[in-house]
């Protein structure tokens, strides 16, 4: 099994996880901790953000090309998944009661807009793409200027990956815009 397959997989493992570990962490600060209120269901909610950020975390930790910029927006967007949570949970018990399931809602609308912000921060550049590559192949390699696929050995002017056309020049231009080609 592809390596990336394996880790789509414990990925998915992780969420299920994260979702497992809310009811025996409820029923310890219900039953056992005496935490009836809103406040032990607030307590559940942070701990099981706090599994589900581990695990990810940990999953997709060495795939990540962490930068100062990456750390820093991922950090930011645990706590910026929180406002749209917020509203989320919120509104629906606007004039009701029953505060309490304020904390689940809210974590029911956090955790997929969490996932969602570190599938667009984490996502590799075209840049970051190009590096891996000529890495991997120890060559150079030859981008499309649309999508980055490699079109070193083509016989046509058309990226097989996105369908994209072009010139000669406009693909000359491209390299000299990335800097991966420097006249000589």
């Amino acid at each position: 099994m592809p390596s990336l397959v394996a880790r789509l997989l414990l990925s998915m493992s992780v969420i299920l996880f994260a979702a497992a570990v809310y009811v025996p962490i409820f029923f310890f600060f219900d039953q056992v901790a005496r935490l009836r209120d809103a406040a032990g269901l607030w307590f559940t909610s942070l701990i099981t953000m706090g599994v589900l950020v581990a695990g990810w975390l940990l999953t997709w930790l060495s795939l990540v090309r962490w930068n100062t910029m990456r750390m820093g927006l991922t950090i930011g967007s645990v706590f910026a998944a929180m406002v749209p949570a917020a509203f989320a949970a919120a509104i629906p018990m606007m004039g009701r009661s029953d505060e309490e399931l304020i904390p689940i809602f809210g974590i029911l609308v956090w955790a997929p807009v969490w996932l969602g912000a570190t599938a667009l921060i984490w996502r590799e550049t075209k840049a970051e793409r190009m590096q891996r590559l000529k890495h991997a192949t120890g060559k150079s390699e030859l981008p499309c200027p649309e999508c980055g696929y490699n079109l070193a050995g083509l016989r046509e002017a058309k990226c097989p990956e996105c369908g994209c056309t072009f010139t000669l020049d406009q693909l000359v231009a491209s390299l000299n815009k990335s800097g991966e080609l420097t006249q000589g």
